[in-house]
């Protein structure tokens, strides 16, 4: 009974801090809501914790992290979008520091954009049993963008002759500053989870803010400005017995006009035999601009997690307007992580992910 009554006291005081943080953020969302056009997305957004969040630097048992992610989308219907990350973290203390380089390329005119930040957080409990934490964590680095113009096709190359209409060599009319700029970056997190394994439920919640200080970023002499991105996150492990555990979640993405949320539940089983755990997990993405609203994607997704390594794979299957011309097929990701621990046996991943 006493366990009992003790689990219910920590199920109150892990909720009443979640609901505590969701109203903080409510609050700062409400207040700046100017958001449009979206930076890039991963769908396995909780596989790359300083891509999801700055405050998740370091945030995890052992020595180091390092991770590489990949995603391929769009293959399908015209030149494929390709996402590439790499990232390192370690814990040193009470704070976490680490750096990601990310790459995203879109289009025949191969528009690049090149991300690198350096990361660091500082986590700290709110109680005696250390097990209800906060933490937060900034980001700095650079951006770097370019575009290839000789494959971009204008309106001014095309013509009447008898040559079919369109010649290459003539000038595209496109008066441009620079093909290639680079913009600094300024990112901040924060984010509430509770610590504890042996529970039975284990949750978690943060947001984060990119591009904080809104870099000029057009090609030309115009004031374009990159828009802040906002996200927002929680969820929560629950450890149905030592063997089985399920973690629903949800996640939300927003900037200038555009808006993305997703909702995900994954399944965990550890294999004795094997001294591993296998999931599998399903998401469902749906995407707003303005007053347009669709359903984008279903996300199914399997790994496996052994030793000092957890692996994933997962694909979109298409289900916006596009599918008629995608026939469903979205987009291949592929992530592997590496934490260094002296621990070798798979333990329960916590909320830090």
């Amino acid at each position: 009974m006493r366990k009992i009554m003790r689990n219910v006291y920590y199920i109150r005081k892990s909720y009443k801090a979640m609901i505590l943080f969701t109203v903080i953020v409510a609050i700062f969302l409400g207040s700046s809501s100017n958001s449009t056009a979206q930076d890039f997305h991963l769908s396995q957004y909780n596989a790359a914790p300083l891509y999801l969040n700055p405050a998740m630097t370091g945030m995890f048992s052992g020595s180091y992290r390092a991770h590489i992610h990949y995603r391929d989308q769009w293959r399908s219907v015209a030149s494929p979008f390709t996402t590439a990350m790499v990232a390192f973290d370690m814990p040193w203390k009470k704070f976490g520091v680490g750096a990601m380089i990310l790459n995203d390329r879109a289009g025949v005119g191969n528009y690049n954009v090149l991300n690198f930040n350096l990361a660091g957080a500082y986590d700290f409990a709110i109680d005696s049993a250390k097990q209800h934490h906060f933490s937060v964590g900034p980001q700095i680095g650079f951006i770097h963008k370019s575009v290839n113009m000789d494959k971009l096709l204008f309106q001014t190359q095309y013509t009447n002759s008898n040559s079919g209409g369109f010649d290459p060599g003539l000038p595209n009319g496109e008066i441009t500053s620079n093909a290639s700029i680079i913009l600094p970056d300024l990112n901040l997190g924060v984010m509430y989870y509770y610590s504890n394994d042996r529970f039975v439920v284990n949750p978690f919640i943060g947001f984060s803010v990119f591009h904080i200080t809104q870099p000029k970023q057009s090609f030309y002499e115009n004031d374009s400005r990159l828009p802040r991105r906002y996200v927002f996150h929680l969820g929560t492990k629950i450890n149905l017995t030592p063997l089985v555990q399920i973690t629903p979640q949800m996640f939300v993405m927003n900037q200038v006009n555009a808006n993305e949320k997703t909702i995900s539940i994954e399944a965990s089983y550890y294999l004795k035999s094997q001294d591993s755990w296998v999931f599998a997990g399903i998401t469902y993405r749906s995407f707003e601009f303005k007053e347009f609203s669709t359903s984008d994607a279903f996300i199914l997704l399997i790994g496996m997690k052994y030793s000092r390594f957890t692996g994933r794979i997962s694909y979109d299957i298409n289900t916006s307007s596009l599918t008629t011309v995608s026939n469903g097929r979205g987009g291949i990701e592929l992530s592997l992580t590496y934490v260094a621990s002296k621990v070798r046996i798979p333990k329960p991943s916590c909320p830090r992910l």
